[in-house]
């Protein structure tokens, strides 16, 4: 997905919708939740992979309600939140 190998853990919340970034993909929102403080993306990148993202409802930006399941969208984050799993043996 960024060039690197393992497995790695993302927190939703540091993942940006339609933002440019250090690292980035593109996708097609699965499902939209709203949440109150914040909107959960369920999302399937063009490789195949789900990703989770869950963005702040904060006035100014995109609205939620401007993004809906079908919709292609691009996700971008930086490298040093990527979290490496070490796999058990």
């Amino acid at each position: 997905l960024c060039g690197m190998t393992g497995s790695f853990a993302l927190r939703p919340e540091h993942i940006r919708l339609n933002t440019p970034g250090e690292l980035q993909a593109n996708g097609t929102i699965q499902a939209v939740q709203y949440q109150g403080a914040a909107t959960r993306f369920e999302l399937k990148l063009n490789g195949g992979e789900k990703l989770l993202v869950s963005q702040a409802n904060m006035t100014g930006e995109e609205l939620p309600a401007t993004l809906t399941p079908g919709q292609q969208v691009m996700v971008s984050w930086s490298r040093d939140v990527m979290v490496p799993l070490v796999e058990e043996r």
